[in-house]
Formats: structure tokens, sequence, C-alpha cells
């Protein structure tokens, strides 16, 4: 008997090992939806029978395992995977006899991107192993649910992890320019246990940009050479551009201070300390004595004007000399908004020709106009100019963006302006106003109902967005189908349209957002559809923000088509209000299911509609929903026998149009410790308002959220604000504070148990 039990055991292993496989390949093809390529890889291991199935492409998906069966050499492998450039899903080597990872070698020489949302990199019980270098050319690129991909190398007993280098600086990574990590308090940057390195070198021209929003990026520099230190100017670009924490800096300040265009100052005492120092070097101390000299340590603006909230127009006209020491600053900040808008409507500048009044020799009274009312770029009435070569090569710090500040480039009749609108440096600007020069940037949209038919015509782009108020059938609508992109926020209220298919070339929506809304429709009481033609993409060009779309107050049979929601899903959008049904129209070859209940349910529905209730015997029925994408409905379980919902790891979006049910409700289900919904990819809810967003957890087992130490939440807490927003409920119930008693109603032969003001039998209570 027992000669038949292990090659039972092994069987049953295989076929385990082969499930997960499948359901591990499955994931990352839903994730990424590779429809119509032919660069998937499904087989489940890297083996001679295997590789003439591996695609000849240079950006694969699938899952890269190598293990005891695989029967290549390592140049045989390199000679495989040669060609790929990224791989979406992932890369294990497990118990094979490889000695070394050299086949990713050809990673290093073109730039290998892994997309690890779904899997990750597994190097585990190799006991051969003894080189992993090559891991350092993988480019990590998690999702926006992710913080980082899955990395494991464990028990692999020859191979040594750490990296004793004898690099001195990092002047070989001269021309490095671009950064993303992806780090939210997480070790980013690292140089450790390199004895013979004395300085940093690094470019200071690298841009970073850390893909993780609100996170920040950890460095760690230890156990380097004892005289390793890094210059000023170093120093100053590390804590400006990157905003770095640092776990460990074993570092000097090197002796060199000089820095082009600012006065270093070696601080030994305040009294021996240059009247004209920008940066100081050394202790601060203030003692005793030093009260005369602490003026030193800085310099006042010959004019200053900050939060004055009903100061107006200021002229100075009666000046007519200023005489200085040093900076001549005038600081204009948090004042009135008209501040530079005379009686008349004229807009005055932060100059001194509008400020003093002299527009002959303004030498004598030349000022440095700062603060946050006087940022902007005004270029005007240059008869001569021609040449766009300065505004081509400006550039912000890494906390600004062109869009914080007003660009007016107008009446510069030489001055062509094509390269500067579509290329360079001003091609993400919204708030751009540019008329009277030889090339304009569009037309200026806060100015559409001043415009002729002609001018109309001639528009394709928009700059400060689109307002269409007031607008009624009767006008003619073909003055707007050249529409081709707006940049800003698009505004249509008091309408009697029906739709917005008059809008027929309108693809692109770019804004500059934080929240605000950039899609409003509002009070257009005949609207009963969308019906944009040929609307694709919207781009937010402030990375760290949020889009909002509102529409509310249209006919009653408004409705959004389900394409409709997931594209809006695509765009990272959150709304305000969502006042629509969701119409009866989907595109052909969507596999559309409707929920009556779960024993007709059929298998493997990507979208549903209706509410899905899971009720006491239908445990087995679940693994129906194991393919579930999109919701339209709210969902109900209850009475159960479930211990966790880990048939919804596909379920990303819920769209809830009925304001008047509970987006989820989790009911009598005493065995249920573990209700997380998406494993990790949950991304959005879309509902009638976002004040309507109830899920009622209540009599479930009492450690139902342990995972997430007590805390209510169906879809784990991630460190992306975004997301966590976007997919936010309003938790009550007996298991997440306020109890709420629950009736029970009668609806088609079937018990419902539903909210009490449904049923108006009942009421809410402490209990």
């Amino acid at each position: 008997m027992n000669s038949l039990v292990f090659p039972i055991a092994c069987i049953l292993l295989f076929r385990n090992s082969l499930a997960t496989f499948d359901d591990d390949l499955q994931t990352l093809l839903d994730f990424y939806d590779p429809k119509g390529t032919k660069c998937v890889f499904n087989q489940s291991e890297i083996t001679s029978k295997t590789i003439d199935f591996f695609p000849k492409c240079q950006k694969v998906y699938g899952l890269i395992i190598i293990n005891s069966n695989t029967d290549f050499s390592l140049a045989q492998l390199t000679k495989v995977f040669e060609n790929m450039t990224a791989l979406y899903g992932g890369i294990k080597v497990e118990n094979s006899n490889l000695t070394s990872l050299s086949f990713l070698t050809v990673f290093m020489f073109t730039k290998f991107d892994l997309y690890c949302e779904t899997y990750g990199v597994f190097i585990e019980n190799n006991r051969y192993l003894n080189d992993a270098q090559q891991l350092k050319s993988i480019n990590q690129i998690a999702g926006e649910a992710t913080k980082e991909c899955k990395f494991r190398v464990e028990n692999n007993p020859k191979l040594n992890m750490e990296d004793n280098s004898d690099i001195q600086n990092l002047s070989f990574l001269k021309y490095w320019r671009d950064w993303r990590p992806r780090s939210s308090k997480t070790l980013a940057f690292n140089l450790q246990n390199n004895p013979n390195m004395t300085r940093l070198g690094m470019s200071l021209k690298v841009q970073l940009q850390n893909l993780l929003y609100g996170g920040f990026i950890v460095a760690n520099f230890e156990n380097l050479h004892p005289d390793f230190c890094l210059t000023l100017e170093e120093l100053i670009f590390l804590m400006a551009n990157f905003t770095l924490s640092f776990r460990n800096l074993h570092a000097k300040i090197c002796e060199e201070y000089d820095i082009k265009d600012a006065v270093v100052c070696r601080l030994e005492s305040l009294k021996g300390l240059p009247n004209n120092c920008e940066m100081l070097v050394g202790n601060l101390n203030v003692g005793s004595g030093d009260e005369e000299h602490v003026s030193k340590l800085q310099e006042s603006p010959v004019i200053k004007f900050v939060s004055n909230p009903r100061l107006r127009l200021i002229r100075l006209l009666s000046i007519k000399n200023i005489i200085t020491r040093g900076s001549r600053d005038v600081i204009l900040q948090d004042n009135h908004p008209d501040i530079f808008k005379t009686k008349s409507g004229k807009q005055v500048k932060c100059a001194v020709t509008e400020w003093i009044g002299m527009s002959d020799d303004t030498y004598p009274v030349d000022l440095n106009f700062i603060g946050g009312d006087c940022d902007g770029f005004f270029l005007e009435n240059n008869k001569y100019l021609n040449d766009t070569s300065i505004i081509n090569n400006l550039s912000t710090t890494n906390y600004e963006d062109f869009n914080d500040c007003d660009f007016e480039i107008i009446n510069n009749p030489p001055l062509d302006f094509w390269d500067a609108c579509n290329y360079n440096s001003l091609q993400n600007l919204i708030n751009l106003t540019t008329y009277g020069n030889l090339y304009d940037c569009g037309c200026q949209g806060d100015q559409i109902a001043n415009f002729s038919f002609e001018k109309l015509q001639s528009c394709q782009t928009y700059y400060k967005g689109v307002r269409l108020h007031n607008f009624t059938e009767s006008t003619n609508l073909t003055y707007f189908n050249k529409i081709w992109k707006i940049r800003g926020f698009l505004d249509i209220q008091n309408t009697n349209l029906q739709n917005l298919s008059f809008l027929e070339n309108f693809k692109y929506l770019r804004v500059y957002a934080d929240g605000e809304v950039v899609f409003n429709l509002q009070n257009n009481p005949n609207m009963t559809r969308l019906a944009l033609p040929v609307f694709e993409d919207l781009e937010n060009f402030n990375l760290y923000g949020s889009v909002t779309f509102n529409f509310e107050n249209l006919h009653p049979e408004f409705c959004i088509t389900a394409n409709e929601l997931e594209t809006f899903h695509d765009f990272d959008v959150r709304f305000i209000n969502l006042q629509a049904k969701l119409c009866d129209i989907f595109d052909e070859g969507d596999v559309i299911c409707h929920f009556e209940s779960m024993s007709k349910l059929p298998n493997n529905c990507r979208y549903i509609i209706g509410n899905v209730v899971i009720d006491s015997g239908d445990e087995n029925d679940v693994t129906k929903l194991a393919a579930l994408r999109f919701l339209y409905g709210t969902l109900i379980i209850r009475n159960t026998q479930l211990v966790d919902l880990s048939f919804f790891k596909r379920l990303y979006f819920i769209a809830v149009l009925d304001e008047s049910q509970p987006i989820v409700q989790i009911l009598f289900n005493k065995n249920l410790t573990n209700p997380k919904i998406g494993d990790g990819f949950f991304h959005n809810i879309f509902t009638r308002s976002f004040d309507q967003r109830d899920a009622i957890i209540q009599d479930n087992h009492p450690n139902i959220f342990s995972n997430n130490n007590g805390t209510c939440n169906l879809f784990g807490i991630i460190p992306n604000e975004r997301i966590m927003y976007r997919r936010s409920l309003n938790y009550t119930g007996g298991d997440c504070g306020q109890r709420v008693e629950i009736k029970f109603c009668t609806a088609n032969l079937e018990f419902f148990a539903i909210l009490v003001w449904f049923c108006g039998l009942g009421f809410i209570q402490d209990i």
C-alpha cells in the first residue's frame, strides 16, 4: 500500500502546480488584456519541448519558469531571450542546475522592463547558483495598486548577495538622465559596502519622478571610504530635486565650496561673517554679543505686500529713484485677485513701467518682482521679435509647473510660435494666451462666445478650456465640429442640447488638475446621451493630481454606456455626481450576463448586470464569479459558510447608479474571516452621488477584518490616495461601528434582507 502513496502524491502535487500556473497566467492575461497579439508565452516551463512556443517579440506576455526540467545551457538561454526588451508577467528560477543568471545579460544592453503587477521575480532553491548580478539590470515597473514588484531570492546556498565593489564613484553613469523609482518609505538609492568609494560623482542632470503618489525616497550611504564626501552642489541637488530621506549618510562635506552664481561662506563666527553670504558651511551658534550681527543672516525686500485680501491696484507714481545695498526685490503675494486691474478693466503687469509710471529710463527704479501674485511669463508688443530659442529652453524647479503660471505671448508679428506650442518646454501648457503673432497656439476657449463663424471653423485646439453656457439647438452647432483638442476644462451648462454628437472630431482632453471638475455637464434638461463620437484620451499634466467629472440635472432618462463607464475608469476619473442610468447598449462581441440567481448564472462572466446575491446554498457556485471584472449592480453576501471572497480576485470595477441601495451588504456569514475583494487590483466604484456609497457589514465572524488590523475595508490598504479615494465606501453595521437594525421584506416569493428605510418597518439604533 505504501508504494502507491508517493506516485499519487506526486500526481496531485503536479496537478496542483499546473492549476496554480494556469491561474497565475490567466490573472496576468486578464490584467494586461493582450488581445490580438502573438506575443503570449503560455507554457509552464522552459524546456526543449516548449521553447518553440516562445515568441520572438520585444514585448512578451507570460511567466518565464526555469526549473529542474530546463535542459538548456546558459548560452542557449541567452539566445532564447535575445529579442525580448519587456516582459509583462514574471520570472521564476527554482530547483535549477544553473550556476549563473548571466542569460539575463542581454537585458543590460537593451532597456529591459519587467511589468510585474501580477507576479514578480522569484529565485529560489538553486543549489549551484553563485552569480545573480544580472538582477540589477531589471527595471521593475509595478502598477498603481501595488507598492513594488514581488522580489524574492531565497535558499540559494552558494549565492552571496552582498555587494562589496571597488567602485570609486558613479561617474560611469555620466549619461544617466531619467530615474523613475516606485518608492513609499522603501530603500530606493543604496550605496553600501563600497570601501573604495570616495566621491558620489553622479550626473547632476538626472530627472527624478517617484511613480508612487504620496511616497518618498529613502537613501542609504553606508560603509563607504572613510573620506567619502559630498559637494555642496551634490547635497543641494539631492535635497532639492530628489526629496530624499536618509537611513544612513556616512559622508563628509567636500572642501570645494565654490558654486556658480552663489556666495558660499565658511561659518566660524557671526562677527567675522561677510555681509553677502548666500550659503553657509559650518555650525551656526548665536550667542551673547551676536545681536548686532544677526542681520547678516537676512535680507529685506524693498517693497512687501503680503496677505492683503482687500488690496486692489497699487501704483507708486511718485517714486523717481530706489537705492539699495543689495537685493531689489518686490514681494507681492496673497492679495486681492484684481490687484493688477485698473478701474477701466486694464490688466496691469508686475512691471516697473506699470507701477512707477516711467516709460523711458527705468534703471533708477528697476525692481525684481516676485511672489505668487507675479507668477507668469509675458511677451508682448515686440514688433521685431522672431526668435523663440529662450522660450524653447525654459524650465521649472522640481516643485513647480508651468501651469502654475500665466503665459501670454501677444502681438509679436514676426514670431513663429509653432515649435513652442507643440514641442519643447510649453507643450503641456493649459493657461496660454497667444494672438497677434506670425503663428499662434490655437484659440482661447474662454473667448469662444465672441468668435465669428470663420474663427470657430479654423480652430482645432482650444486653450483655457471650453465653456458652452446657455446654448440652444437653434445655434449652428457645426460651428464646433472642428474642435479636436481641448486644453483645460470642458463645461456645458444651461443648454437644451440632447447629446454631444456635434463635437464630432473631439478626441483629446488635456488638463492640469488636482481634484477640480474637468468635465461638467450640468442643468441640461434635454440631454439623454453623452454620444461623444471619437473621444479617446484624457491626460492630466499634474502627475500627482486627480480628475473629477460631474454629470448633474440632466434628462431623467440620461444614460451612460458600459463602454463609456469603462473608458472613464481607465482615465482614473472620480465623479461628484453621476446622475445617469446604464444604457442597454454594448459593444459587439461583449459577453454580458444578466443576474437572476447564482444557480442560473453562466460560467466565466466578465460583465454582470444586476444586483448579485450570494445566499445560503450558493457556496458551490461562487467559482462562476472567478472571471468577473465589471459589476453593474450591488453585491449582497448573506447567510453563507464562506471563509473568504477570493473568487472575486479579478473584480476591479463596480458601478451602482441606483442611490436607493447600499453598494455592498455582507451579513450573517459566521465563518467569513477574509472579505477582501479584488486581489489588490480593485480600482474604482462609480455611484450616482459620492455621498451615497454605503457598505453594511454586520453579524459575520468576530475577526472578519483581522487581516486589516481591524480596519473596515473590503479592498485592502495601499499607499495610493487616489485609488483609496475612488474605491472608498461609507462602512456601517455592527462589524464596523453603529449597528443597523435589519428587517425582512418579501419580493418575488423570495426573502431579502434589506435596510429598514426600504421597507419602512424598522429603525437604526445602537445595540
